[in-house]
């Protein structure tokens, strides 16, 4: 287990990124688009971004806020956690949107239960 929580835990996080080319001169309509899984005891979540122009989440912005948030997220439980990592992400999107006329985008943000 990767991070135990109070109720279940973190057992594999894993991650892609990749891109679709836009006009050939300027990149307008490029699409560049992270997914992330995190498998958890109970649930699996599965975001996917989409930018124009460049990646809106990196391996290490989510390597800080695993990493320096380990001791909170310990004290939650899975639902709290689907919580606070979604508020986080939207955190740090609207932070960057804030610089970033192109807008950050979190497509999707799906928690499926674990049968």
């Amino acid at each position: 287990m990767l991070i135990k929580m109070l109720d279940g835990g973190i057992l594999n996080y894993a991650d892609d990124n990749y891109f679709y080319d836009g006009c050939p001169t300027c990149d307008y309509g490029s699409e560049y688009i992270n997914e992330i899984d995190i498998t958890l005891v109970h649930h699996t979540i599965h975001i996917k971004t989409n930018q124009m122009y460049e990646y809106v989440l990196s391996e290490g912005q989510m390597i800080r806020l695993f990493l320096t948030e380990y001791d909170v997220i310990r004290t939650m439980t899975e639902k709290e956690f689907t919580d606070w990592l979604k508020a986080k992400l939207i955190e740090i999107t609207h932070d960057e949107f804030e610089e970033n006329f192109c807008g950050r985008i979190i497509e999707e943000f799906k928690v499926t239960e674990v049968k």
